[in-house]
């Protein structure tokens, strides 16, 4: 055996055990480097999707016209569908009509207590005017037969003292007894007469005294005219409550003329199985004219021209690496290939089936937990295109 074979077998006998040692630890270290490695790394795939809005009918109706096409393009607030408002609109005249008879019983009961008014003001006014009359009338007299009394009560002194004289005269023998009896039947009488107006005078006083408290009474019970805010409030009510009915029947009608929330194209209600716009939210297309719809039923679907989003799919292993902020490289995947970078929003918490054009099998349902990521605003995408995903 020459001194080399001697050499070898020596060396693998002293260092034999070591070099397997140092190639199963070297093999085990690039395992957990490559497990690490696999582990900080992802690759998922995603759709380029554009937001779809659905035009719904807020009521029960009937579709009146559609002034849209298919596939054809709407600007934001443009009409894109019509319902039928007649009996709304019969609703509403029905209630114009009930409001101008409200108000015009409301204008007749106005006439007539501003009328019922006028009259017991007049008639007041016409109480008052002979009460007035009367207490006027009495003083008028009392005056005069006040004065009447002081020109008799100032005769009075002279017819006494005229009386007295001739009664002198006629003791004495110097005058006919006869111009005695005269005087003296004339002062009696002017006496009575004095005593008569004295108590005429009493009598009218009395009388001036009630006609002055009938008086004072009939003015404290001047007629208060009844309020019209009170005694036709009622009314007004009622015409407020029709008011109102009817402005809220003209909103709901406004509501029945809808308009296109916001710009994109007119899509399709139902869409074709395995096709990429099928899956896209809010599919559900146009009605026709004469169709009656139900609230909340989509009428028009408009999907945005352009993408404004990237939704992926990942599964439950790829999900728990994934969070919001995350920074990614998008890679689209058409003819003309794309790379940008970008980073996810958000990571649905709940799974859900990924569409049709991305199962591996068609026959197979794959699912899937949905990320939304951002789209980078110089990326040239189509709806429905596919973009991979990756970590940076």
């Amino acid at each position: 055996m020459s001194r080399a074979r001697l050499a070898m077998r020596w060396f693998r006998y002293r260092f034999g055990p070591v070099g397997q040692i140092a190639v199963w630890l070297a093999a085990a270290a690039a395992a957990v480097i490559l497990f690490q490695h696999r582990s900080e790394s992802f690759q998922i795939i995603g759709l380029a999707r554009g937001r779809v809005s659905r035009v719904s009918a807020p009521y029960e109706a009937r579709v009146e016209r559609i002034p849209v096409q298919l596939f054809g393009p709407v600007k934001k607030g443009q009409v894109v569908a019509v319902l039928d408002d007649s009996l709304l609109t019969a609703q509403i005249a029905t209630i114009s009509a009930e409001i101008a008879r409200l108000r015009a019983e409301y204008a007749e009961n106005q006439t007539l207590l501003d009328a019922d008014v006028r009259a017991r003001l007049s008639r007041w006014d016409s109480e008052n005017r002979a009460f007035s009359n009367d207490t006027v009338q009495l003083s008028v007299s009392t005056q005069e037969l006040k004065a009447v009394l002081e020109y008799d009560r100032a005769l009075l002194e002279g017819l006494r003292a005229a009386m007295e004289n001739t009664e002198q005269l006629a003791k004495n023998g110097l005058g006919p007894l006869a111009d005695f009896q005269s005087a003296k039947a004339e002062y009696e009488a002017t006496v009575k007469k004095v005593e008569e107006n004295e108590r005429l005078l009493a009598h009218l006083r009395a009388e001036r005294q009630t006609a002055e408290q009938r008086l004072a009474a009939h003015l404290q019970h001047r007629p208060v005219s009844p309020s019209q805010e009170a005694a036709l409030a009622h009314m007004r009510q009622a015409i407020a409550v029709q008011e109102g009915l009817r402005l809220e029947l003209q909103a709901q009608r406004d509501e029945y003329i809808l308009l296109a929330p916001c710009d994109g194209i007119v899509i399709e209600l139902q869409g074709r199985p395995r096709d990429a716009s099928a899956s896209r939210p809010g599919e559900g297309g146009m009605r026709s004219p004469g169709e009656v719809v139900v609230p909340g039923q989509t009428i028009v679907a408009i999907a945005q021209a352009e993408p404004t989003e990237i939704v992926a799919y990942a599964d439950d292993h790829q999900a728990p690496e994934l969070s919001p902020g995350l920074p990614v490289r998008l890679t689209s995947g058409g003819r003309r290939r794309q790379v940008a970078l970008s980073e996810i929003v958000a990571v649905a918490p709940t799974v859900q089936r990924l569409p049709e054009t991305l199962w591996q099998d068609p026959r197979l349902p794959e699912w899937g937990r949905p990320v939304l990521v951002r789209k980078p605003p110089g990326m040239t995408l189509r709806v429905g295109e596919r973009v991979m995903v990756r970590n940076r």
